[in-house]
């Protein structure tokens, strides 16, 4: 299920999708997301976020990559992640995902996800 959450920010547009779903899922608010992500990142925020650099500064905050479940006859949704709050990678797309659903500001639950990020314990 899609449930809109702008993670109580003004700015606009898809190319923030890395921040928003950050801020979501470790409950930053949106400028303190930003302040951690400046250091990883090598181009302004709002043109989005390279894989490799996100998953440094997610590496640092202390959540890991796991592939996507393998399914047999179709690709891995957001409602097949465990429970749990995760950021999952989607095809130019970060989306927080909470038990399944995904927090975001448009619908991207019909989108392939190729793994996600989970926090350590």
């Amino acid at each position: 299920m899609h449930i809109y959450n702008d993670a109580n920010t003004t700015r606009k547009g898809n190319s923030y999708c890395g921040v928003r779903a950050l801020s979501l899922a470790t409950g930053l608010d949106w400028l303190a997301t930003e302040r951690t992500l400046k250091p990883f990142v090598s181009s302004p925020l709002s043109t989005g976020i390279l894989k490799k650099e996100y998953e440094a500064c997610l590496n640092y905050l202390g959540w890991f990559w796991v592939s996507a479940p393998k399914l047999e006859g179709r690709k891995a949704k957001a409602h097949d992640l465990p429970k749990g709050i995760y950021i999952a990678r989607q095809a130019g797309h970060y989306v927080c995902v909470v038990d399944g659903d995904c927090h975001d500001t448009w619908d991207s639950t019909e989108k392939m996800v190729y793994g996600y990020w989970a926090k350590t314990d």
